[in-house]
């Protein structure tokens, strides 16, 4: 049973489930959270880190499929970081107007 995952279908199994795995987890985040920007960003970002960390587990991939992941999971993060900065701001921005009344 050992040798099994030691064989490239083993390796492509195992990558299928891990992304359906957390695929399914991430899903259920995503549609709890409806309009919560950094959330569904945030969500999207991980999936994007998972396909490429399941997509290293494959043999004789190409790495340019890697490489062409890159750029969206740069922008995804940024744009993360930019929706936890305006809602981070936006909560300071309420807590000063109430404590002013």
């Amino acid at each position: 049973m050992g040798e099994l995952d030691a064989t490239p279908v083993g390796k492509i199994i195992g990558s299928i489930g891990l992304v359906l795995s957390y695929g399914i987890a991430l899903w259920r985040i995503f549609r709890r959270s409806h309009g919560d920007r950094f959330i569904e960003f945030g969500v999207a970002t991980m999936f994007v880190w998972i396909v490429m960390l399941a997509l290293h587990r494959i043999p004789n991939i190409p790495e340019w499929v890697n490489t062409a992941l890159l750029f969206p999971l740069y922008l995804l993060c940024v744009a993360s970081i930019w929706c936890l900065l305006q809602q981070g701001y936006r909560a300071l921005r309420r807590r000063k107007v109430r404590s002013t009344r």
